[in-house]
């Protein structure tokens, strides 16, 4: 079954193959087989003649194993490899030209397999063996995938074009992202989050605000104050003040006279302050009871 499988394998590429060269025969007015090799690794076949009254070459080239081996073409400046179509195979007939060319077959090691010269030629004076005539329509790989990018580039430059024309729409009406609305929504949002973080942040904080219903007074800040008085006592005085450094960040420190937002802002340095070591959590502690004092 192996030795079938590959036997009908080969049958086809030798068929896909004779249709390249009656391609040529066919289409050229003459035409020359400059390589015709059919081994067990790949197939190449290279002609070159005169096809509409211009100097054509053609190129028909198959791997066996996908990949395995792979065809260039150099002139004397670039080398191009010639990439497979859907059927693995490279099938280019007929494509123009006015130099010198080699093509070459590598393996997958990028390792020169063979070599093979298209010489220069010119259509008014080429002998070689008489074709059909019929005439071949030329096309190029090169300028194939050229168009192939420039495609690309095109459709991605009219995205962003696209995208840059709506963002500029709605900035002008103020729509969308841009509307006073969303705007104010989104600050809300953000005062709220912060507003549940401090909450949240002084419920964790050894329930500085809590007293215990046996314990309160008619006053419900008695305990607040007493503990003020601790922290006062425990606050190392070559240590800078809490105010002064919040003072030297660019912060209000007049809390009674502050809004519930500049408090919230208060707030929330105060908690970086301690995550940052540069304040101890007494000290911490102390300042958030006189912030929020009445």
């Amino acid at each position: 079954m192996l030795f079938l499988s590959f036997f009908m394998l080969t049958t086809i590429q030798t068929t896909t193959r004779d249709r390249f060269i009656n391609e040529v025969k066919n289409g050229y007015k003459s035409y020359q087989i400059l390589n015709d090799y059919d081994g067990e690794d790949y197939v190449l076949c290279v002609v070159r003649g005169v096809n509409k009254s211009k100097a054509s070459f053609g190129i028909y080239f198959y791997s066996v194993c996908e990949g395995e081996y792979y065809c260039t073409i150099d002139d004397s400046s670039t080398s191009f490899t010639l990439k497979p179509d859907s059927n693995k195979e490279v099938y280019y007939p007929a494509m123009s030209y006015s130099s010198g060319l080699i093509v070459r077959v590598y393996n997958c090691d990028k390792e020169l397999i063979q070599n093979v010269m298209i010489d220069k030629i010119y259509a008014s004076s080429f002998v070689g063996t008489e074709g059909g005539n019929l005439g071949i329509n030329f096309n190029s790989p090169k300028e194939q995938i050229s168009y192939g990018f420039i495609l690309v580039y095109v459709i991605g430059a009219a995205v962003i074009a696209l995208c840059a024309i709506i963002i500029i729409i709605f900035k002008i009406s103020k729509k969308g992202m841009f509307s006073d609305e969303a705007r104010r929504a989104g600050i809300e949002d953000l005062h709220e989050l912060e507003e549940t973080y401090v909450n949240e942040e002084l419920d964790e904080e050894d329930d500085i605000y809590d007293v215990k219903l046996e314990d309160a007074e008619d006053t419900s800040h008695n305990q607040v104050y007493e503990r003020t008085r601790d922290y006062d006592e425990e606050i190392d005085d070559n240590r800078p003040s809490v105010k002064s450094i919040l003072s030297s960040r660019g912060f209000n420190t007049n809390y009674p006279d502050m809004s519930v937002e500049d408090k919230n802002k208060v707030m929330v340095e105060l908690m970086m302050m301690r995550e940052q070591k540069v304040i101890n959590n007494d000290e911490y502690q102390h300042e958030i009871v006189d912030l929020w004092k009445k």
